[in-house]
């Protein structure tokens, strides 16, 4: 496993859409155990990002599929993105 320093501002590309989803921004850890647990991407900003802040990719370790020299691949999956718009439905922010 890498550490989190050598991950910060990688690309991550989506494997299932070919899709860029952007740079690392930051890694979500266990304080427990020191494990990564996910990669957070920023989604590019959008007209009501002011209002509609934390837009972000939270994508967990289990679906990263490589991580190369310059970059991140990943498997963003259906029930990945559905997981996401439910917790961002919980925090209000959709």
């Amino acid at each position: 496993m890498p550490r989190a320093w050598s991950l910060r501002q990688k690309e991550v590309i989506d494997i299932v859409s070919a899709k860029r989803l952007g740079i690392i921004h930051d890694v979500e850890f266990s304080l427990e155990t020191g494990v990564i647990e996910a990669i957070v991407i920023p989604k590019p900003p959008r007209l009501l990002h002011t209002i509609f802040p934390g837009r972000e990719y939270v994508v967990p370790w289990e679906n990263i599929v490589c991580v190369g020299t310059d970059l991140v691949l990943v498997r963003m999956d259906e029930k990945t993105m559905k997981k996401q718009a439910q917790n961002l439905e919980i925090k209000g922010n959709i």
